[in-house]
């Protein structure tokens, strides 16, 4: 049985501006230094979360890259759908 693969080009292209979104919102919070020094209670919302949302823990505690690699995952994982389904990124 093949696994069904199609997607509809509006879910895309939704999906693909939902992600452009969301890295804007991680890169504000990267520059606004959000949770950097103190409890922040979005960023531990979201580091429980687990799974890609984990590089968080490097936000608190002075280091500050947290929401910088994030957003670069988001901006690398939109690329890849961007490119697999090129016609519907258009």
């Amino acid at each position: 049985m093949k696994p069904n693969r199609s997607v509809r080009r509006s879910d895309l292209e939704e999906a693909l501006a939902y992600l452009e979104g969301l890295e804007t919102v991680l890169r504000r919070l990267h520059e606004e230094q959000r949770g950097r020094v103190g409890d922040d209670d979005l960023l531990n919302e979201l580091y429980e979360l687990h799974g890609p949302w984990e590089p968080l823990r490097y936000q608190s505690g002075g280091v500050g890259t947290g929401w910088d690699f994030v957003a670069a995952n988001v901006a690398d994982l939109r690329a890849r759908l961007a490119e697999r389904f090129r016609d519907a990124a258009q």
